[in-house]
């Protein structure tokens, strides 16, 4: 879980690693823009917000939270769900649209 300024802690760091290598089998992906394999963690959790018909900002918003993997080399971003990872519990979007691991 991360810390009260929403930042990674060394065990998040530590399931996102197990999380990547048991999906990659260990072998970095190429970044689809410039091929490198050159990746960072950003080390906060973002979201991207779930909108209704009417695009709402404010109270009962929903968002997902996501990792984000930023490509070092020309700086393409990949986001990930951080409730798939088990970074965080799951969240009310992620028990209306379930998911499966």
């Amino acid at each position: 879980m991360p810390d009260s300024k929403g930042r990674l802690t060394q065990d998040d760091f530590n399931k996102v690693k197990l999380w990547f290598d048991e999906k990659t089998e260990g072998r970095l992906s190429n970044c689809p823009m410039c091929k490198a394999t050159q990746w960072a963690t950003i080390d906060l959790l973002g979201e991207i917000r779930i909108s209704t018909k009417d695009f709402v900002i404010g109270p009962g918003v929903k968002a997902l939270p996501v990792l984000s993997l930023l490509c070092k080399k020309c700086g393409y971003m990949a986001f990930f769900n951080a409730a798939y990872i088990g970074i965080v519990g799951p969240t009310l979007v992620e028990e209306e649209i379930g998911h499966d691991k």
